[in-house]
Formats: structure tokens, C-alpha cells, sequence
């Protein structure tokens, strides 16, 4: 027990003689930890270019916008009128289109203002009001008009411009065209060559199908009967071998099986009901 409490004597005695020499002071020891601190802190600090985030900003906002008017220019909007339907379709001027069965038409709604044009196939009748140039495209030809009345056929290889008042410009894809005015129509035959008519009788009744009445003059019998496949959503099976050019005034209100066999009986056609929907014609 001596022993320890004279080795503790003796370590207090020799620290409290010893003198340690330091190279630095205790104050400048503190300032140089300070000064490594604060050059650290600033090797961390994130160095922002802001030409260079200017740069991506406004490139952001040009893709955003360019994106934002691709959309408005091509979002479209596509109407069907199925088989045995009328559809009526108000565009974004007012302007109106009755459908007829078995029809489509397409516009771009957002881009309307800047340009009143759609593409179209079948037939339907337009009614436009007045404004920019209104165009109306199909596969044979185009219909160009300010505001006005009209009906278009624009089946298969058919193309028929029916003008009920104001003015009308139908132009072909081979740069043909010709003005229609109240009471003109005009027909692009297989030559693509415009074949312009005026009678009354012939606008009226291009238009009955509105009123659901069907006028069909020296048409052949194949066509008459795809145009009441249209109107009842049915299928008639052996049109295509029949012969002869109907005359006729239909009204709906029959039945199909009746209406098909006003049509054939002239011609000597029997109609055979399968279903509904189904039948099927012969010519003796």
C-alpha cells in the first residue's frame, strides 16, 4: 500500500517539473481547425450555372409547348353511324351533318377555329353556317363552301354533290372543279371527269333518305338493295347476280321482307327470309 501511494507521489512530481514544448499555440491550433472546417464546408457547397439551367428551363417549356399544340392540331374526333341509323353531329361553330347509315366522318375539334375541315365518307347532308372556308374531304374529290346547304354520296367509287342553297366547289383529285349553285349537282364519274346537272326534282329527292324515305331512279337492283342493307342493318345474299334499273319510292315503316319484295317484284325476284337479318334474293 506504501509502495503505491509513493510511485502516485512520484508521477505528480515529474508531470509537474516536465515541461512539453508545442510547435503552436492553443489559439492558433483553434483557428486552423477552423479554417480546414470552413474550407470543407465550401468544397460541399453545389455550384449552381444558371445560364446552363436557363438554358434547360426554356428548352423544357419549348418541348412542353410544342406538345401541348401537336395535340390541339391532331386530336381528332371520329363519328360512326352504324348500319340502320341516322346520326346528327354538331361541330363547334354550329354548324350541323345528318348522317346517313353506314358513315363516318372525322375533325379535329381543338384546331376547328383555325380550320373547318373533315374528312368524310358516305353520305350525309351538311348544313354550314357561315365563316371560314368550310372543307369537306373524301377519297374521289373534296366540297369547298362559305355556308350553305348540301348533300354528299361519297361510296365506293361514287361521288355525287347535291347543292340545296348558297354555293358550292367541288374539286376532283385530278385538279378538276366546278361551282355549284342552288338547285346544281354534280356527279364525278369513272373517269374522274365532272358531270354538272340542275334539277329540282333530283335535289329533293336526294335528300328524302333525311325524312326516311328511299327515291331511287334507273338505279341498278344491286345498288338499290345495298342502300336497304343500310337503312335495316340486314344482309341480302344474291343482289350481285340480279339484273335490271329500279324506279321506285320506298318509305320505312314496312317490314324489310316486304320492302325487299316491292322492290323485286318487277323483276321477278323471290326474297326467301333466313333470319332477322338475313336473306336471300333469286331472279327467275
Amino acid at each position: 500500500m506504501n509502495q503505491d501511494n509513493d510511485h502516485m507521489d512520484f508521477e505528480k512530481e515529474f508531470f509537474k517539473k516536465a515541461k512539453i514544448q508545442y510547435s503552436k499555440s492553443k489559439e492558433e491550433v483553434w483557428l486552423e481547425m477552423e479554417s480546414k472546417l470552413t474550407e470543407n464546408h465550401k468544397d460541399n457547397v453545389l455550384k449552381v450555372n444558371f445560364i446552363q439551367f436557363l438554358k434547360y428551363g426554356v428548352a423544357a417549356v419549348l418541348i412542353v409547348g410544342l406538345g401541348l399544340l401537336s395535340f390541339l392540331r391532331y386530336y381528332s374526333i371520329d363519328i360512326y353511324c352504324p348500319n340502320g341509323q341516322h346520326s346528327i353531329v354538331a361541330l363547334p361553330d354550329g354548324s350541323k351533318v345528318t348522317l346517313n347509315a353506314n358513315s363516318n366522318l372525322s375533325y379535329n375539334p381543338y384546331w376547328w377555329q383555325f380550320s373547318r375541315k373533315l374528312d368524310f365518307s358516305g353520305e350525309a347532308f351538311f348544313e354550314v353556317q357561315k365563316g371560314k372556308k368550310f372543307e369537306v374531304i373524301s377519297e374521289k374529290a373534296s366540297t369547298t363552301v362559305l355556308g350553305t346547304k348540301f348533300n354528299i354520296y361519297s361510296r365506293n367509287d361514287e361521288y355525287r354533290v347535291y347543292c340545296l342553297s348558297g354555293k358550292v366547289k367541288v374539286e376532283t383529285k385530278m385538279n378538276k372543279s366546278t361551282i355549284l349553285m342552288k338547285n346544281d349537282y354534280t356527279v364525278v364519274n369513272q373517269e374522274n371527269r365532272l358531270v354538272k346537272l340542275q334539277d329540282e326534282t333530283i335535289n329533293q329527292n336526294a335528300i328524302a333518305w333525311i325524312n326516311n324515305e328511299f327515291i331511287f331512279t334507273a338505279l341498278p337492283l344491286k345498288v338499290v338493295y345495298e342502300e336497304i342493307e343500310r337503312q335495316f342493318d340486314i344482309v341480302i345474299s344474291g343482289k350481285e347476280n340480279l339484273k335490271g334499273n329500279s324506279t321506285c319510292n320506298i318509305k320505312r315503316g314496312s317490314s324489310p321482307e316486304e320492302i325487299i319484295n316491292i322492290i323485286g317484284k318487277p323483276f321477278g325476284v323471290k326474297c326467301v327470309k333466313v333470319s332477322d337479318k338475313n336473306f336471300i334474293v333469286e331472279q327467275k
